[in-house]
Parts: structure tokens; C-alpha cells; sequence
């Protein structure tokens, strides 16, 4: 199927669909390995996992040193901070 003559690059990229998570996952482990890298490893996924859960907590905290709850979070800052400190041990 050939574009129309009126839209842009841009616009073309914005009428593909958009790959699962999991196609996307495959598609980096892929390129991964393409580039000569072995597959990610158990480190690497807990790494990237104890990042977003810092980040999940940080979002739930009211200040910086990541204490104190924000109003109406308090349930998903502790299930945060459990999260972070199971995966730091």
C-alpha cells in the first residue's frame, strides 16, 4: 500500500501500529544479540526492575528523600518501598 502523495514522513510513521510490549521485548533481545551482546541476564532484569520500582516510589513520595507518602498514596508508597528494598537486598 502506497502512501498518499500529501502526507509526510511523520505523519506516515504515525499510521503504523504500534508492536506489543512483549513483540517489542523480543524485537530488543533481538537486536541485542545482533550486535554481539549475550542475552540479558538475570542481573540486567533485576536492575532495570529495582529502576522502576525507585521510580515508582519517588513518584508516590512527597519529597526527594523518599519518606513520606503523598496524600491519598499512602497504600502504593508502602508497596513501593517494599518493592524497593526486597530487590536492594
Amino acid at each position: 500500500m502506497k502512501p498518499a502523495a500529501h502526507m509526510t514522513k511523520s505523519s506516515q510513521s504515525l499510521t503504523k501500529t504500534n508492536p506489543s510490549p512483549v513483540t517489542d521485548l523480543a524485537a530488543g533481545v533481538k537486536r541485542h544479540r545482533a550486535k554481539g551482546r549475550s542475552a540479558m541476564t538475570r542481573e540486567m532484569i533485576l536492575r532495570n526492575r529495582l529502576e522502576m520500582a525507585s521510580h515508582n516510589l519517588l513518584c508516590y513520595s512527597a519529597n526527594y528523600l523518599c519518606d513520606t507518602p503523598k496524600d491519598g498514596m499512602e497504600e502504593e508508597h508502602k508497596e513501593a518501598a517494599a518493592e524497593v528494598e526486597m530487590l536492594k537486598a
